[in-house]
C-alpha cells in the first residue's frame, strides 16, 4: 500500500504489491512425493523400532525478503500421537540453530498427505540468508517427514538421542540428501514499477490463475474499496485507474 501524489495536475504513482511468494519448494510436480518411508520424526517414546527420538530438518535460503506466511510439509504418522511441532530457526554452522524462532503444531494423517502450518506473518525472512523448517513430535510418535519423488537433493540434518545408543550429548549431523519435501510460503511487499502518468499505472508481478483485488482509499487509513480486479497469467500485469481523481490515492494490491 503506498501513496499516490497529486503534482501539479500530473499523477505520480508509487506502487507496491503485497501478494503471496514461493520461497522455496521441494516437492515434485503436483505436489509430490513419495507416499511411505522418509525421515523419522520421532518422539522419545516412541512406537518405532528405532526406539529413540529423532528430529528432521531441511535448509532452504530465501532469494528475497519476505515475511513467513505458511508451511506445507508431506508427513504419515505411523502410530503413537500424530502431533508434531514445525519450527522455523536460523542456521548455525551448517546444522539447526537450537534457538527456533516460531513453532506451529499440526497433525499427521496415516496415508501420506501435505499438512499446512500457518504462521503469523511476522517472522522476517532475510533475503541469502540459510533457514531451516525443523519437524519434531512428542511422545510416543512414529511419524516420518516424506521425500520428494522425483531424486531432487537439498540439505537435511537429522538429531536424535545418542542415550539409548551408548552416551553423548544431542546434537544434528548434515547430509546432502533427497530432499523432505516442504514449500515455504511467505508475504512479499516488493515495490512495484514507478511511473508518471494522468491515468495512475499499476504494475506488477503475478502469479498464473490467482485473482487481484485492485482497491483505492482517499487515505492511508481510509476505507479502501474495489476498483477493480486482475486475472494475473504468472507475469506482470498492470491495471490503469481510469477514474477521474480529484485526490491523492493510496492503493491496495489484494490476492484473493
Amino acid at each position: 500500500m503506498k501513496l499516490l501524489h497529486l503534482i501539479s495536475g500530473i499523477l505520480f504513482l508509487l506502487a507496491g504489491a503485497v501478494m503471496a511468494v514461493e520461497v522455496f519448494s521441494s516437492f515434485g510436480p503436483d505436489n509430490g512425493h513419495l507416499d511411505q518411508a522418509g525421515y523419522g520424526v520421532l518422539g522419545s517414546n516412541t512406537t518405532s523400532s528405532l526406539g529413540f527420538e529423532v528430529d528432521t530438518a531441511a535448509s532452504f535460503i530465501p532469494a528475497e525478503i519476505t515475511t513467513l506466511d505458511f508451511v506445507d510439509v508431506a508427513v504419515i504418522n505411523y502410530g503413537g500421537t500424530n502431533e508434531v511441532q514445525v519450527r522455523i530457526t536460523e542456521d548455525d554452522g551448517g546444522v539447526p540453530d537450537t534457538s527456533f524462532l516460531q513453532e506451529v503444531t499440526l497433525f499427521a494423517a496415516s496415508t501420506g498427505s501435505v499438512v499446512r502450518a500457518d504462521f503469523d506473518n511476522t517472522q522476517v525472512l532475510q533475503a541469502g540468508q540459510k533457514y531451516w523448517i525443523w519437524l519434531s513430535a512428542p511422545g510416543d510418535a512414529n511419524t516420518s517427514w516424506l521425500p520428494n519423488n522425483v531424486s531432487f537433493k537439498s540439505e537435511l540434518s537429522q538429531a536424535w538421542d545418542p542415550g539409548i545408543e551408548g552416551g553423548g550429548t544431542w546434537g544434528w549431523t548434515s547430509t546432502n540428501s533427497v530432499a523432505a519435501a516442504f514449500r515455504v510460503v511467505g508475504i512479499s511487499s516488493a515495490p512495484v514499477h514507478v511511473e508518471i502518468s494522468l491515468a495512475p499505472k499499476l504494475f506488477f508481478s503475478t502469479n498464473n490463475g490467482s485473482t487481484y483485488s485492485i482497491q483505492a482509499a482517499d487515505a492511508v487509513d481510509g476505507t479502501y474499496a474495489e476498483i477493480g480486479t486482475v486475472i494475473g497469467d504468472g507475469l506482470s500485469q498492470m491495471y490503469v485507474d481510469t477514474r477521474e481523481l480529484s485526490a491523492k490515492q493510496f492503493y491496495k494490491i489484494i490476492e484473493l
